[in-house]
């Protein structure tokens, strides 16, 4: 695991990386090193050493004057290492899967990726064909974000990092609009007009600072070793696990109340490893059942023989501004999920303890159809003909028509997905932003339909029946990777931590799909995982959809310093008509969820300008 910077142009000998380098220090505490191969490739890295941590691994890592700097884990490092060796006469130097990837760069090229099991970002420079090669994993568990200018390429593994050598902080109007409907922005638009994401699961080709090639990565070539048939999916899921854990002694778990957690604490305590797992409380809430997730964890983990620590959020004396200015910072970019400044104490704790590894849950609901919206009558329906136009019309609509008409919208339609994703609706936004050309609601919806399908990483799927089988994908594709796993990774690496998720292991996501398959799309209280692991069901397990669930409206009730401080800074940023910002300053009382989440993610984006703007 690694942060990562480089510059590949005629600038690349005259910008120094070092401040760069040093902002990504907690990304890759244990070393940092920047190198200049020749006038026109910069790479720096900040390394932490989690497989090989011998000098020899250390990055920017060079071979055959080929040079690769890497952020992430190849986990079928050791299968490709013995493979490359038998059919490509390959010697290694290291164990480490660093020098893997780059062998499978320089024979494969792009083409690399199919055979990639894992989580990664990495740029690779071809000296014969002075050429660099950048990739993103297919799930965007790995950030890596790029700048172009003339002929310069930047890349960095933060928008901090990159945004201190390229100097671009012009806000993007498209990554308002996407914080405001969904809460987060997505890739690969950023906050920044100039900064861009690499797309999950793409791969650029750039020379000259141009990018030669957009591609999508290849999907993962998994070889089922002659078994016929439904793999073992409980086999898989374990093997996934200790692939994750394999090297390390120490392992912490995020253990909620829920099943996903739950298999992977199991697994992970049959191991011989010490495993702690760790949860989350609120003391000091208004309302108990914030506190479910965490008794039914402590109940869980006592079942299991495993080590139990909670960690106490406490929002009184001040820690709740200081956790989410932190959170703010963490990000880089606004996030309006709750439970990202609730999980800032959660890490500092683990770290504090000393870990340097976490396995977590997630991804589990997005392949085994484990989310409440995939029973809603609006996916059921298989008789579907209206287009985006039609959808367009319906979305801003809370009424009944509206909501029965989007059971015949076709599947591909953005506005299918986005109705279950909604934190201001189009109408809502042209409400909130200032009057312009371009903020008419109609606009709104056009421009968000574009962000949503530049993200649809596989084949068209938009048969009659495919409409749960299209939103799960974009669950994915978009929620998932911009920003379950963007805010996992951020967070976790802010403290050194490395978050690995087993449920988004390759060979799980495929064995995923042919049991959804298998059920026709129908099991969406993943029955079928409850059978697999019967004794973790026992143990108390909730039936119900939860996780680390924040009291965001206790919150804002009992901090208005931090309500008005927010939203202050949002009418201040010139961005927002200040009449109707007025008008949700009492949204705390309110006893529509809605409105109180609505009034969170204003609130959180003036934190977000307040700490990038320096006021």
């Amino acid at each position: 695991m690694c942060g990562i910077v480089g510059i590949f142009g005629p600038k690349a000998s005259e910008i120094s990386l070092r401040r760069s380098v040093d902002l990504l220090i907690n990304r890759g505490p244990d070393f940092q090193s920047i190198v200049k191969p020749n006038s026109y490739l910069s790479l720096g890295a900040a390394r932490l050493a989690m497989t090989d941590p011998l000098p020899r691994s250390n990055q920017p890592f060079e071979k055959y004057e080929n040079w690769i700097v890497f952020n992430g884990e190849v986990y079928n490092h050791n299968e490709l290492r013995e493979w490359l060796k038998s059919t490509h006469g390959v010697t290694f130097e290291t164990t480490s899967d660093t020098e893997v990837l780059l062998e499978i760069l320089r024979i494969y090229g792009t083409e690399g990726c199919k055979y990639l099991n894992g989580m990664f970002a990495f740029a690779y420079f071809d000296k014969s064909k002075r050429k660099l090669i950048l990739g993103r994993d297919r799930l965007g568990k790995k950030p890596l974000f790029y700048s172009v200018k003339g002929k310069d390429f930047y890349w960095a593994s933060t928008i901090e990092a990159l945004g201190d050598i390229v100097n671009e902080y012009k806000i993007s109007s498209d990554a308002i609009l996407s914080y405001l409907a969904f809460g987060y922005t997505i890739d690969p638009s950023t906050i920044y007009q100039d900064i861009k994401a690499v797309k999950p699961g793409h791969c650029f080709e750039v020379q000259a600072g141009i990018i030669l090639k957009e591609i999508k990565s290849p999907i993962y070539e998994l070889k089922l070793g002659g078994e016929s048939g439904l793999l073992n999916v409980s086999e898989v899921i374990k093997s996934s696990v200790y692939d994750r854990i394999e090297g390390h002694d120490d392992i912490a778990i995020s253990l909620s109340g829920g099943l996903d957690s739950s298999i992977i604490a199991q697994v992970s305590g049959q191991s011989n490893r010490k495993v702690v797992a760790y949860s989350l409380r609120w003391s000091d809430s208004d309302k108990t059942r914030y506190n479910t997730d965490f008794e039914r964890a402590q109940m869980i983990a006592k079942s299991l023989n495993l080590k139990f620590v909670g960690v106490d959020f406490s929002s009184g004396d001040g820690s709740l501004e200081a956790n989410l200015k932190d959170f703010v910072r963490f990000m880089g970019e606004p996030n309006s999920n709750p439970t990202g400044v609730s999980i800032v104490p959660f890490y500092r704790k683990i770290s504090q303890d000393g870990f340097r590894l976490i396995l977590t849950g997630d991804g589990s609901d997005e392949i085994f159809g484990g989310y409440p919206r995939y029973e809603s009558p609006i996916l059921g329906n298989r008789f579907r003909f209206l287009g985006d136009r039609s959808v367009a019309s319906l979305i801003n609509s809370d009424s009944n028509l509206g909501k029965i008409g989007l059971r015949f919208a076709n599947p591909c339609s953005p506005g299918l997905w986005a109705n279950f994703h909604w934190n201001f609706k189009p109408n809502d936004i042209t409400k909130l932003m200032k009057a312009g050309a371009s903020n008419t609601s109609r606009e709104i919806v056009g421009r968000l339909f574009s962000l949503i399908s530049n993200l649809d990483l596989l084949e068209s799927t938009c048969g009659s029946r495919d409409a749960i089988k299209r939103v799960m994908e974009r669950d994915s594709s978009i929620w998932l990777s911009n920003e379950s796993n963007r805010k996992l990774d951020r967070i976790a690496m802010a403290f050194s931590i490395e978050a690995r998720s087993p449920f988004q292991d390759e060979r799980v996501i495929k064995v995923a799909s042919q049991v959804m398959r298998e059920k026709k799309f129908k099991s969406h209280n993943k029955d079928y995982l409850r059978g697999l692991f019967p004794e973790v069901v026992s143990s108390g397990v909730r039936d119900d959809k939860a996780g680390f669930i924040s009291p965001v409206g206790h919150w804002l009730r009992a901090n208005p310093n931090i309500l008005n401080t927010g939203l202050d800074a949002v009418v201040d940023s010139g961005f927002f008509n200040s009449y109707e910002i007025a008008q949700r300053r009492n949204d705390q009382f309110s006893h529509d969820f809605v409105q109180i989440r609505q009034l969170w993610s204003l609130v959180v984006l003036g934190y977000w300008f307040l700490n990038s703007w320096g006021q």
